[in-house]
């Protein structure tokens, strides 16, 4: 049992609600007598530092003889208070909510005035009336009549039952009417020590019994019980709730009162009424959805109940978590991506420390003016400090959010539920920053807790972060530093200077090469071999044969080693004869590149295939020449290569002929 347990416990039944009364210790409430104004009782909640764990405990104001009539471990002399009205209780999973339950009981009627007073005879003692015996009719079979020692009060007691009973059936009339199945139903149940794990107990083997009953006979009254069950019910309410449940089955929710959606609610959690755990839960959510007039503590209590019950009976952690409060689903999310920053997006990361922190990323000038350059020098920070940073053994995450620790974890709080088996050991991990398990005794909760989160430590890193990115983008105001935060500074230069290079790399030309060219180029090769030379025909002669056989061979005079040596006469021969001036024209046209004469041929539009072949050149190697030629004037390819086709690109065409007339050669 819990302190929540006892606090439902007294809102349900005595209207009761939990008062905060100190804010500087918000562990410490209590729980007012609404009769009397008084203290009913103290609650008191506090941190062991040396299990590491939560621990409650109570004072009721029951009074002290409780001690010497319950004999019970978790019933001890008060915590706090002074007095022989007070005993103190420790809550655990040995506490019985019965006897707890009971103690506040005797708590809040302790002082109340109760009773009533009768009076028999108003007349005055002095006046003296004879007295009359009446003689009684005999006593019929089924007569409830209270036989007493004297005659006076037999009269007043035969009255109360005549008028009483009067008309009603007879004992034996109305167990006639009851059905046979709610009579056996009744015979299953075991009073036991009429604790709540009694209680539900007996629900469930009654529950499992009852699974399939249906009935016709709608009950209209309402009932406000505490952790109802069907022996709380008499014969015309178990009647009635049959019937509603019927169509409750069938998605008929018509609205009927507390306690038979709260009974109904318990059969799907300990699995009546479906054939799976995921089939309850189905039930549990179309009913929720259907019944619009179920109140909010309600649905509180069902959204809770329906976690334990996926945890309890194993289901996909993603059935859980919708479930779960979506804030604690939040965090666990955030404290999941800071602690594998790697494998997640530069926005997730800000997102999750703008969720954790104190000082939030979004709010540093460099995310804000810089954008996604911002976000992603901040998150780098996280990721290099968190890889890099350790001190006394414990890394960022744990100097910021600290370990995991565990918690008592009681499922099914406020519900008759009986589990099926009792797990020996078992365990439940939710995601990577919560988890469950038994740890043979009770169930406990790992998880981490905001309370002990070291914001001041996150703050520094931030701050130092802030003031750092302003320095290196240039840009707020400039912040002034801080020595504590001194030991954030190395991975946040190193994640500055990381960025610096990046973008210096970025800067310079990338010189693409663009390997799909390399068929054509052997395409281009193998032309060129099958165009070389083949065996002179005749003397002075060679032949060059073109790759696609479309054009006559092309004679070419083969240049003789004594062409131009003079006869015996001293005269040069006729053929090798030429003028000076024609002379010196040729031996300055041969020192022209063939790469520049191919380019101005195909500036004024000439056919270039025959140039090419003539100076025994691939069409694609021509190209790569001219353009590397003309790189570091124009900035880019001027001619391209198709087959054996070369052209000159259209956009450089008047750059190049300007180029060329002002003899500006790119091969000089």
């Amino acid at each position: 049992m819990t302190i929540a347990d006892l606090t439902a416990y007294a809102s349900s039944k005595y209207h009761i609600e939990e008062e905060h009364k100190w804010n500087d210790f918000p562990g410490f409430s209590v729980l007012v007598n609404p009769f009397t104004g008084k203290w009913a009782a103290l609650l008191m909640r506090k941190w062991d530092q040396n299990t590491g764990s939560e621990i409650e405990i109570c004072d009721i104001r029951c009074g002290a003889q409780v001690l010497k009539e319950i004999r019970e471990t978790y019933l001890v002399p008060p915590f706090r208070m002074h007095g022989s009205k007070w005993v103190g209780v420790r809550f655990s999973s040995v506490t019985d909510p019965a006897v707890v339950c009971s103690l506040f009981d005797r708590a809040v009627n302790l002082e109340k005035q109760r009773g009533f007073t009768i009076v028999l005879d108003s007349q005055e003692k002095n006046h003296d009336y004879p007295y009359r015996e009446t003689k009684l009719p005999p006593r019929e079979a089924g007569d409830r009549r209270v036989q007493t020692s004297k005659p006076r009060q037999r009269r007043i007691h035969e009255y109360l039952a005549d008028a009483l009973f009067a008309g009603a059936p007879s004992d034996r009339e109305r167990e006639a009417a009851v059905p046979g199945m709610i009579r056996k139903m009744r015979e299953l149940y075991s009073p036991g020590d009429g604790s709540i794990r009694q209680r539900s107990l007996n629900f469930y083997i009654q529950g499992k019994y009852m699974k399939d009953y249906e009935d016709n006979a709608p009950w209209t009254g309402n009932l406000r019980l505490f952790f109802p069950s069907y022996h709380d019910l008499n014969t015309q309410q178990l009647r009635g709730y049959f019937t509603w449940r019927a169509g409750a089955r069938k998605g008929i929710y018509a609205k009927t009162c507390e306690s038979y959606a709260y009974i109904f609610i318990y059969e799907l959690l300990n699995g009546i009424g479906a054939d799976s755990a995921e089939k309850s839960l189905d039930i549990l959510e179309r009913f929720m959805e259907g019944a619009g007039w179920l109140e909010a503590e309600m649905r509180e209590n069902v959204q809770r109940w329906m976690l334990d019950f996926s945890i309890l009976n194993g289901l996909p952690a993603e059935t859980a978590r919708r479930y779960m409060n979506p804030a604690i689903v939040e965090m666990d999310g955030a404290l999941s991506v800071l602690m594998h920053p790697e494998n997640r997006t530069d926005r997730e990361v800000v997102s999750a420390l703008n969720l954790l922190s104190g000082n939030k990323p979004d709010a540093m000038p460099a995310v804000q003016q810089n954008g996604e350059e911002g976000i992603h020098l901040v998150a780098e920070v996280w990721r290099c400090a968190l890889s890099g940073c350790r001190e006394e053994g414990q890394d960022l995450f744990m100097l910021c959010f600290g370990r995991m620790y565990s918690f008592r974890w009681s499922p099914m709080r406020n519900a008759l539920y009986w589990p099926k088996t009792k797990p020996d050991t078992a365990e439940y991990r939710l995601d990577d920053c919560r988890l469950f398990f038994f740890d043979g005794s009770e169930w406990m909760e790992r998880c981490y807790r905001k309370l002990y989160f070291d914001q001041d430590f996150m703050e520094g890193l931030f701050h130092e972060t802030d003031r750092k990115l302003r320095q290196y983008l240039k840009i707020g105001r400039a912040l002034r530093k801080r020595q504590k935060e001194a030991w954030a500074e190395p991975y946040i230069d190193a994640v500055i200077e990381a960025d610096r290079k990046a973008k210096e790399e970025a800067a310079r030309p990338k010189v693409e090469i663009d390997f799909s060219g390399l068929d054509r180029i052997r395409q281009d090769s193998a032309i060129t071999r099958d165009s070389l030379l083949v065996e002179e025909p005749g003397e002075g002669q060679a032949v060059i044969i073109p790759s696609d056989g479309s054009a006559a061979p092309v004679m070419r005079e083969k240049k003789m080693e004594n062409d131009s040596a003079p006869d015996v006469r001293g005269n040069e021969k006729e053929s090798g004869s030429s003028h000076p001036a024609q002379e010196s024209s040729g031996r300055q046209e041969e020192q022209i590149p063939a790469a520049e004469r191919i380019l101005r041929a195909l500036l004024n539009g000439d056919a270039v295939e025959e140039m090419v072949r003539m100076h025994y050149l691939m069409p694609s190697i021509a190209a790569d020449e001219i353009n590397e030629a003309c790189y570091e004037m124009i900035g880019d390819n001027v001619v391209d290569c198709d087959g054996d086709r070369l052209f000159l690109i259209d956009d450089y065409i008047e750059e190049l002929k300007a180029l060329l007339d002002i003899r500006q050669s790119p091969w000089c």
